[in-house]
């Protein structure tokens, strides 16, 4: 499968789902050429990270920063996503050159990394809810 497949295949839902959940539908680039996201979807999303109490809006902000993607966070926050989903969504280009060239152990020990943020960030939304709803 090509990169741009598995690039579609994995974000289109995601961006699917944002435009769906909040109202944001955001363009899609090809390249590396940047791209004006429309001012009322960067208007809905700035809604929907607003909504968020305190320490939800700090683990957000982790995970946007983790994952590089602020729909990726707002999937995990959401429920949308899992820990694992994240990371795969979030490293789809580093996981597809992997497979055509190998790995390398920093480039692993970096990953690691990445998925354990992403993992902790989604655990800590998950206790959050929890304490929630039980409050």
């Amino acid at each position: 499968m090509s990169l741009v497949k598995r690039q579609h295949d994995t974000w289109q839902p995601l961006l699917d789902w944002a435009a769906e959940r909040y109202g944001a539908r955001l363009k899609v680039a090809e390249g590396i050429s940047f791209v004006d996201q429309p001012e009322q979807a960067l208007a809905r999303l700035r809604d929907a990270v607003a909504a968020h109490a305190d320490l939800a809006l700090s683990a957000l902000y982790n995970l946007t920063h983790t994952a590089g993607s602020l729909v990726i966070a707002l999937a995990v926050a959401d429920g949308r996503l899992a820990s694992e989903g994240a990371f795969a969504a979030a490293q789809v280009d580093e996981l597809y050159q992997i497979e055509r060239w190998g790995d390398d152990p920093l480039a692993a020990k970096h990953r690691d990394g990445i998925a354990k943020d992403i993992d902790a960030g989604a655990r800590f939304l998950a206790l959050l809810e929890h304490a929630r709803l039980r409050g």
